[in-house]
């Protein structure tokens, strides 16, 4: 009972305390440390006595600026271990004497000393660096299989031992974990993915998504019809794997502009050239989940004051049903600001907050991930990412931090995101001709856009930011789902032309090409 009375009391005055990015500083003298991250909010402290029950007056917890500290001293000197949950973005120190630290999670940085404790640190070491300092070597160690690392020692005495990563240097990371030490009995590390949920991810995430997406859709090769479009770079595929084909498209007039009002009866969807049967078509009630990726890269310094103006403008632009996500690219990684999500204020508070970060330009990975988080896990769904970007990506600049995923592998897998891509491309020089690195991002992005059936904005000034807003909002106003079972049912891996027709005069419709049948 008193370890849970404990709890609560720490709990209530870490209550008080703003959800910040404060460095927690844990300190136990006779005692050990476990710190958890996890994506929740705020952070929690609980305690367990190992030679009487927890007292209130052994653990102090109190704030300095830029600062929280968690100091268990008890008096009569009793064993006493702490458990810390902080959230994965919050920097973490821990210092004890003779008792075990273990930390398991995601941690932008952390901070560790001891002197004899043993320590268990458990850790995506592909995304942190590590860097050690001892007296002397541990009695124990154990590090993870194919980790790049290296051991100095500089006297046979094994004094000044240390360990540090040998990540490539220009590895983006996380955090960085840093340990002090006199003699620890036990130093492990155990490798952990990243977590799904977490905020961060690393850009070099994107290929093996990519990889898996085209694995996926590997045609059989039965005829070298089949072999021939697979490899062309204008064709695009997607999955069939409950034997229904669901496309999602938009139907323009001759000026461009979205048709509405259509019905199930207006629409003809021919595969390989047989005509198919509808068994549904989406009404306009039908729930958007729309994703809204803001590129924070240093090329896009001098428009980062009108994204977030268009960032509001798209939020409001949401229904009441629709779900919106918010993502950005900054400091070369994918941040999740905000989950799917119907909570307006919320996002919209978010938008405020957005932080002015600079980094490398990774464009093309982020859009993987911006599908990967969430739109993945909601196949058939209503699906767009709307992404607010100069689309400049380092890759084609062959400088900075460029993607990892080629442009050729992402154009081959667009087709199987079941997501309209929908650029809204700022210049950031509108008043100098572009150049050619400009000229080739606006086209890749362009031809990637085809490739999900979306729509590239171009918006040349902050004023043009004014005309966008309606006309994506028609555009998404006038998205079909439409699905049908084909006639023919045998699934052999071959390519399937899909082309969809409106009984209309002067219109277009705007999907993807075809499918793989798996």
């Amino acid at each position: 009972m008193r370890r849970i009375l404990f709890l609560i009391f720490a709990l209530v005055l870490l209550a008080s305390l703003p959800a910040q990015a404060e460095v927690v500083e844990i300190i136990n003298r006779f005692g050990g440390i476990r710190i958890l991250s996890d994506p929740g909010t705020g952070f929690k402290v609980g305690a367990e006595g190992l030679d009487r029950p927890v007292h209130q007056g052994d653990i102090r917890i109190r704030r300095e600026p830029g600062r929280i500290f968690v100091i268990c001293e008890p008096s009569d000197k009793a064993r006493i271990n702490l458990i810390v949950r902080v959230t994965y973005e919050v920097p973490i120190a821990a210092q004890t004497v003779n008792g075990p630290i273990e930390l398991n999670g995601y941690f932008p940085d952390a901070s560790i000393t001891t002197e004899t404790g043993g320590l268990h640190l458990s850790s995506p070491w592909a995304a942190v660096t590590f860097n050690m300092v001892s007296e002397q070597a541990p009695d124990s160690v154990v590090f993870p299989k194919n980790w790049p690392h290296r051991v100095d020692s500089k006297s046979s005495r094994q004094l000044n031992w240390t360990v540090y990563d040998e990540l490539p240097e220009n590895r983006m990371t996380y955090g960085s974990m840093r340990v002090k030490a006199v003699r620890p009995s036990k130093l492990e590390l155990i490798n952990i993915p990243i977590p799904e949920n977490a905020p961060v991810k690393m850009h070099w995430q994107a290929p093996e998504i990519v990889d898996e997406i085209l694995a996926s859709i590997k045609p059989v090769k039965t005829s070298a019809t089949t072999a021939a479009k697979s490899s062309g770079d204008g064709e695009f595929v997607f999955r069939s794997d409950v034997r229904v084909v669901n496309l999602q498209l938009s139907v323009r007039d001759e000026s461009g502009q979205p048709v509405k009002g259509l019905t199930a009866a207006d629409f003809e969807v021919l595969e390989d050239g047989v005509p198919q049967t509808l068994t549904a078509v989406s009404r306009d009630e039908i729930p958007f989940n729309l994703a809204i990726l803001l590129d924070l890269s240093g090329s896009t310094r001098n428009s980062r004051k009108p994204m977030e103006t268009a960032t509001k403008r798209f939020v409001e632009l949401a229904r009441p049903q629709d779900k919106v996500a918010l993502y950005a690219l900054a400091q070369s990684s994918f941040r999740v600001l905000s989950p799917l999500s119907q909570d307006r204020a919320r996002l919209l508070r978010i938008v405020e907050d957005i932080p002015r970060i600079e980094g490398g330009s990774p464009v093309y990975d982020v859009i993987v991930l911006a599908y990967a988080e969430e739109l993945q896990k909601h196949p058939g769904e209503k699906n767009v990412i709307i992404v607010v970007s100069d689309g400049m990506d380092n890759q084609i600049a062959k400088r900075g931090t460029g993607s990892e995923t080629s442009f050729k592998k992402l154009l081959q897998a667009a087709g199987a995101f079941d997501t309209l891509l929908y650029p809204v491309l700022l210049d950031p020089y509108p008043y100098n001709p572009p150049s050619p690195l400009e000229k080739k991002a606006t086209e890749q992005m362009t031809e990637l856009t085809r490739a999900s059936g979306g729509r590239v904005f171009n918006v040349s000034s902050v004023q043009d930011l004014e005309s966008a807003y309606p006309l994506v909002a028609e555009e998404l106003s006038n998205v079909q789902s439409v699905a049908y079972s084909p006639k023919n049912q045998n699934f052999n891996g071959a390519w399937r032309k899909v082309e969809v027709r409106v009984k209309r005069r002067g219109v277009t419709v705007v999907t993807r090409p075809g499918y793989f049948a798996r």
